[in-house]
């Protein structure tokens, strides 16, 4: 009896460390091998944002945690093979609840459908929502070059546009920025139409507003040439992040504003009215020439909006920003 219940308690230790090698049995073998539990969201990085895992029939799986000024979020299981990851909104949750990105409430929705060997880090972006909305990756190069936003790829679609950019200093091309560019094109296109699920259906452009004006206005705002400015106006330790979270300030005025041409009639928004909405913006968002002196006398409140505003938050309790909220520190 002794020597047969030594053969069993041997026999079980087997099986075990063969199930343990092999990562279980079943459907949950795979995602306990795979083990992913963490993705990223960036439009610029997105901070203080929760994410839904959701299976075919658009169940909720599990939520992850609200993600970090670099944009990370943590799920406490593995992702499941074919699940889709997407942002919660937070457009009327409380201040302390709303994702965030560049200081600016972030109402968009990003999405990303996920498969067991995706390369990593696993990222959440505009690009990647056109993707998990049934768009292929020859398609979605296509609407970008038709836009003016040459050389992207099949793998970059998949990639941080800022990994390499956000603490760049110094010379940057268009070629470097184009990735970039085209993330935060899809974001304000996708917001000023209202439509998260664009291109799940047809490719047919039916919407109020183009997507190359809107590609247009991007590279108007984020471009080298605008860079060299503001590191001119800032000094030399101004990075291509900075100038991305500004440019998160003018989409999100922008934007706004052609909601509200939308809503207020069946025209479509022409490429002009676009144009001049981006310069009135961007006249309130950048900094002065600072050889040329200021006209006029200018009350606190101008010399924040015009000079300060970009940088420091004023009553948004936005810790993302390394500038912080200035919020009740002046009388």
């Amino acid at each position: 009896m002794h020597k047969r219940k030594q053969l069993y308690l041997l026999a079980m230790i087997i099986l075990t460390a063969f199930l343990t090698a092999c990562g279980g049995s079943g459907g949950s073998g795979d995602a306990s091998t795979n083990g992913v539990k963490s993705g990223l969201a960036v439009d610029p990085y997105i901070f203080n944002a929760r994410f839904d895992e959701l299976d075919a029939g658009g169940n909720i799986i599990q939520t992850s945690s609200y993600s970090d000024k670099e944009g990370k979020f943590t799920f406490s299981d593995a992702l499941s093979d074919g699940s889709v990851i997407q942002i919660r909104n937070s457009a009327t949750a409380l201040p302390q609840q709303q994702a965030m990105h560049g200081g600016e409430q972030y109402t968009g929705v990003i999405k990303r459908q996920y498969f067991i060997g995706d390369p990593l880090p696993i990222v959440v972006s505009p690009l990647t929502t056109l993707l998990a909305n049934g768009m292929s990756a020859t398609q979605i190069i296509q609407m970008m070059e038709d836009a003016g936003l040459t050389g992207l790829t099949e793998s970059s679609l998949y990639r941080d546009p800022l990994a390499v950019l956000i603490n760049k200093t110094g010379n940057i091309t268009d070629d470097e920025l184009v990735f970039l560019q085209a993330n935060m094109a899809v974001n304000a296109f996708l917001e000023a139409i209202r439509n998260p699920d664009y291109g799940s259906i047809s490719l047919a452009d039916d919407a109020k507003v183009r997507f190359s004006d809107i590609a247009v206005m991007i590279k108007d705002s984020l471009n080298p040439t605008l860079y060299q400015q503001m590191v001119s106006a800032f000094g030399t330790s101004f990075t291509v992040g900075d100038l991305a979270n500004t440019v998160v300030v003018v989409n999100h005025i922008v934007v706004g504003k052609i909601q509200e041409m939308i809503a207020s009639g069946d025209q479509t928004v022409p490429a002009s009215a676009i144009n001049q909405l981006r310069a009135d913006a961007m006249a309130g968002t950048l900094p002065p020439d600072p050889g040329t002196p200021p006209s006029g006398d200018r009350t606190g409140e101008q010399v924040f909006d015009q000079e300060c505003a970009i940088c420091h938050a004023m009553g948004t309790h936005d810790t993302s920003s390394i500038y912080g909220d200035l919020a009740g520190l002046g009388t």
